[in-house]
């Protein structure tokens, strides 16, 4: 598989008020973050990550303590999935920065967030004690 065929959904964490820039990218980390930090040093507003370490006068930190994976895959369909449910997961629990916050209220992971986690088997053993009871899927 070549890097062209790569997508990596990367989340950037500013090292001075911990919160994240997510996004996806089909560049390789390294070239990303040569672009956050020229945009940085040219006041360029096209990275939100760049305005946010502008806006706030906050240090731009190494690759290696800003940035990481999220999720490797080569379909872009996916990546997008995958890039808004960490964006607003990041934003559930304000962790996203300001300057990527859209306001865009999404309800499918506002429900995925609010309801609480219950592996499998316990809503097995709760709803239905006797097997024999089990409801039949509807086809």
């Amino acid at each position: 598989m070549g890097l062209e065929s790569l997508y990596i959904g990367r989340v950037l964490t500013c090292n001075t008020c911990k919160l994240s820039y997510v996004r996806r990218t089909s560049c390789n980390f390294k070239q990303r973050n040569q672009e956050h930090i020229k945009y940085i040093k040219q006041n360029d507003p096209q990275s939100a990550n760049a305005v946010h370490i502008l806006n706030y006068n906050h240090a731009y930190e190494t690759i290696n303590t800003t940035m990481s994976l999220l999720k490797l895959t080569t379909k872009t369909s996916t990546l997008i999935l995958y890039e808004q449910f960490y964006m607003q997961s990041h934003y559930y629990h304000k962790e996203l920065i300001l300057e990527q916050n859209t306001g865009e209220y999404k309800p499918m992971y506002q429900l995925i967030f609010d309801t609480p986690i219950t592996s499998p088997s316990a809503i097995y053993t709760d709803q239905y004690s006797d097997t024999r009871q089990l409801p039949r899927p509807q086809y």
